[in-house]
C-alpha cells in the first residue's frame, strides 16, 4: 500500500513540474500585426507555436465579439503583409571571432538561401555606435551587403539596452516601418554594466509592443544569459540563441531562427462583406488548449473598415429576378422602338386609366367618412414583455410611428440583459421612466440621456445633453448620428448593441 502511495505522490509532482511549461506553451500564441485595406480586408499576422496548421477549420475569429468567417491562412512570404527588420549589435564585443560570427549570423538570415525576408520586407543594422537618424531601412541585397561589411569593433560603445529601447521607439512610430516589427539584438548577453537603461526598464518597455525579439548571446559563458533569454521569450514569438565563442559556425542557429519565422501566418478575412465593424480583432485555436490573443485597430483602421462597411451597404449585389426585370424592359424597349403603339392600343390605355382614377377618388371619399364616424384610438399599451422572459422598462410616452421593434442588448455583463420597445417618434433612453421609454438601470445614466429616430428607413442617435454623453462604436456622439444593426452603444458605464426587426 505504501508503496502505491509513493507512486501516486511521484505521478501528481511530475504532473505539476510540468504545468508551468504548458502554461509558457499557450501563452506563446500571439496575434502580432494587422493591416486593413481600402474594401475592408484583413491581413492579421499569428504566432502560433503548432507547425504545420493552415487549414481555416483549427481557428475561429472575432471582431468585437463578433464571429468573423477565416478566408484563408498563409505563410508571410505568401501573403500581402511586410516585415521591418532591425538588428541591434553591440560594438563592444566584437572581437575577430565574434565580429566574423556576428557577419555569419545576418548573412545567414538575411541574404542566405533559406533567408526570412519577402519580397517587401525592409531590414537596417542598427550599432551601439548609432542614432536612430543612422538608421536606414532597404531591401536591397547589394545594400544589407554593404551594412555588413561596415561592422567594426568599438569598445567604448556599451549601451546595448538604450540602443535596443531607442530601435523599439523607431519600429513603433516610423512611417517607414511595416506592419510587422522584428529586433534582432547580438551582443554577449551579459550586460549587466550597459549604460543609458537597465534591464529591467527595457523588459518592461518591451512587454507594452506587439515586436518579436531575437537574441544571440555570443559568449563562451552562458551562466549569465538568463536575462538576455528572457527579453525574447516575453515577446510575440521570440526566441534566444546561445553561440559559444570557439564554434564551428552558426549555421543551426539561423536554421532555426528560419524555422520559427514560418510559424507566423496570415489569416484573410473581410468582416466589411458582412457588414461587421469593430475595434478588438481576437483570434483562437478550436481545439482543447483554448489559447488566444487580441489587437486593437488603430483609429486609422477604424475608420477604413467603416468607410468600407458603409460602401457594401450603399451597393447591393443585383439579384437574379432584377437582372431578369432588366431584361424584360430591354425587351420591352426594343418592341416600342420597332413597332410602337397604335391608335387602339392607346385607347385601350387611356380609359383602362379613367378607370383607376375614378376607383381611387371613391376609396378615398368612403375612407374619410369611415374615419369621421370611428371611435376613438385606444390608449398606448403599457410595458411590453417577451414571450422568452426577457423585459423592458418603459412608460407611455407616444404611439408607435413604424413596424419596427428596437432591442438594446447589453454587452461584456455575465448575464446579457436586453431592453426592447416598439419605435416611436423619439425613442428616448436613459435612466429615470417619466422621461425615458427605454430604461437603463444604471447610476452613471442621465434621466433622459439619448434619443433614436427613425426617418426614411435610417435610423439616428442622438445625445441629450447628458452628463456623461453617448458613445457609438467608441466614437462620442455629437449631432444627429446615423446607427446600422448591430452597432454598440455607450451610455454611462453600460454598453448595448443596437438591433432591430419588422414586427408581424
Amino acid at each position: 500500500m505504501k508503496k502505491i502511495l509513493v507512486m501516486i505522490t511521484l505521478l501528481v509532482m511530475l504532473c505539476l513540474c510540468c504545468l508551468p511549461a504548458s502554461a509558457d506553451d499557450l501563452q506563446s500564441f500571439a496575434v502580432q500585426a494587422v493591416r486593413v485595406s481600402e474594401n475592408g480586408k484583413l491581413s492579421v499576422i499569428v504566432f502560433d507555436p503548432q507547425e504545420g496548421q493552415l487549414k481555416e477549420e483549427g481557428y475561429t475569429m472575432t471582431l468585437d465579439q463578433a464571429p468573423v468567417s477565416i478566408q484563408s491562412i498563409s505563410a508571410l512570404k505568401d501573403a500581402e503583409t511586410e516585415t521591418t527588420w532591425l538588428f541591434v549589435v553591440d560594438l563592444s564585443i566584437l572581437g575577430a571571432k565574434q565580429l566574423a560570427k556576428t557577419k555569419a549570423i545576418l548573412t545567414g538570415v538575411l541574404l542566405g538561401s533559406g533567408t526570412v525576408l519577402g519580397a517587401k520586407d525592409k531590414v537596417a543594422v542598427y550599432t551601439t555606435g548609432m542614432t536612430a537618424k543612422n538608421i536606414q531601412l532597404t531591401n536591397d541585397s547589394a545594400e544589407i551587403q554593404r551594412q555588413i561589411e561596415a561592422l567594426k569593433q568599438d569598445r567604448g560603445s556599451n549601451q546595448l539596452y538604450a540602443q535596443a529601447a531607442a530601435a523599439l521607439n523607431y519600429l513603433e512610430t516610423g512611417k517607414d516601418v511595416q506592419d510587422r516589427r522584428v529586433l534582432v539584438l547580438i551582443s554577449s548577453g551579459t550586460n549587466e554594466t550597459s549604460t543609458g537603461m537597465t534591464y529591467e526598464e527595457l523588459s518592461e518597455k518591451l512587454q507594452k509592443t506587439k515586436t518579436t525579439v531575437y537574441t544571440f548571446a555570443l559568449k563562451a559563458d552562458s551562466k549569465k544569459v538568463e536575462k538576455y533569454n528572457a527579453l525574447a521569450r516575453s515577446s510575440a514569438g521570440g526566441q534566444f540563441y546561445e553561440i559559444p565563442v570557439n564554434s564551428a559556425s552558426v549555421d543551426s542557429e539561423v536554421q532555426e531562427l528560419i524555422r520559427n519565422e514560418k510559424r507566423f501566418r496570415c489569416f484573410s478575412a473581410n468582416p466589411a462583406e458582412a457588414e461587421i465593424k469593430g475595434k478588438t480583432i481576437s483570434v483562437s485555436r478550436t481545439d482543447n488548449t483554448r489559447v488566444s490573443d487580441s489587437i486593437d485597430l488603430t483609429s486609422d483602421q477604424q475608420v477604413m473598415l467603416n468607410n468600407a462597411v458603409e460602401r457594401v451597404k450603399v451597393t447591393p449585389t443585383p439579384t437574379p429576378e432584377t437582372e431578369e426585370e432588366s431584361a424584360e424592359d430591354k425587351n420591352g424597349d426594343d418592341k416600342t422602338e420597332k413597332g410602337g403603339l397604335d391608335t387602339v392600343q392607346i385607347a385601350l390605355i387611356a380609359g383602362a386609366a379613367v378607370l383607376v382614377i375614378l376607383v381611387i377618388t371613391l376609396i378615398v371619399r368612403k375612407s374619410r367618412k369611415n374615419e369621421k364616424n370611428s371611435p376613438a384610438p385606444a390608449p398606448v399599451p403599457g410595458p411590453y414583455e417577451e414571450s422568452d422572459g426577457k423585459t423592458e422598462v418603459v412608460n407611455n410616452q407616444a404611439p408607435a410611428v413604424s413596424s419596427l421593434m428596437v432591442k438594446l442588448d447589453s454587452v461584456g455583463l455575465d448575464e446579457t440583459k436586453t431592453y426592447s420597445s416598439p419605435m416611436v417618434d423619439e425613442l428616448v433612453i436613459g435612466r429615470v421612466p417619466k422621461q425615458s421609454r427605454l430604461i437603463v438601470p444604471d447610476p452613471k445614466v442621465s434621466g433622459a440621456n439619448s434619443k433614436l429616430t427613425y426617418e426614411n428607413r435610417v435610423m439616428y442617435i442622438e445625445d441629450l445633453g447628458s452628463t456623461n454623453g453617448t458613445q457609438l462604436n467608441g466614437m462620442k456622439v455629437t449631432g444627429k448620428v446615423v446607427v446600422h444593426q448591430q452597432d454598440t452603444i455607450r451610455i454611462g458605464q453600460t454598453n448595448l448593441r443596437i438591433s432591430w426587426e419588422k414586427v408581424k
